[in-house]
């Protein structure tokens, strides 16, 4: 993850792959903190689909995010949000913007079961993206406003510059 905030993909898809693979051989658990004792495959998995969304490669990405969606991490009793978000995100990409609305809510409402607060304000910033490029700009509006005004201290500078440009 460090190598993909600063840019270096193929450097974080390189760690990402063999951390993947450790953990699918050993059955390893994830250690930090939010993903505590679950499996790292499912994690680099994920981790390695936002690389390939950064990267644009879209097929990779969904190939990946489905990867991490069907180990079928539970987190507070319900599915992990995060894949669901980047399936998502590969949907507005792709242009199918209500299938990405509706799996932004579905992501939301995992979210939200998990207890990953901050994850909210990532799924908004999804959602407010794919309403403008849908054309809905009141709701585009709306989802980015609330990006922008979370008072959440865990708020991430991705979906909020992501907000700030919907709202521009």
């Amino acid at each position: 993850g460090l190598y993909r905030e600063i840019g270096d993909y193929n450097r974080s898809l390189e760690h990402a792959f063999a951390c993947r693979q450790t953990g699918r051989d050993h059955h390893v658990k994830y250690l930090k903190l939010f993903l505590a004792d679950r499996l790292l495959a499912s994690a680099m998995s994920a981790e390695i689909a936002q690389t390939h969304l950064l990267l644009k490669h879209l097929d990779s990405a969904h190939i990946y995010a489905s990867e991490a969606l069907k180990l079928n991490e539970l987190i507070n009793g319900a599915k992990w949000n995060f894949p669901i978000y980047l399936l998502s995100t590969i949907e507005n990409m792709k242009g199918n913007y209500q299938t990405a609305i509706d799996g932004y809510r579905t992501a939301n409402f995992l979210a939200r079961q998990n207890r990953f607060y901050h994850d909210t304000l990532q799924v908004f910033s999804g959602m407010s993206t794919a309403f403008r490029n849908s054309g809905q700009v009141d709701s585009a509006i709306h989802y980015a406003s609330m990006v922008e005004q979370s008072p959440n201290p865990d708020r991430e500078i991705k979906p909020l510059l992501e907000a700030l440009d919907n709202l521009r």
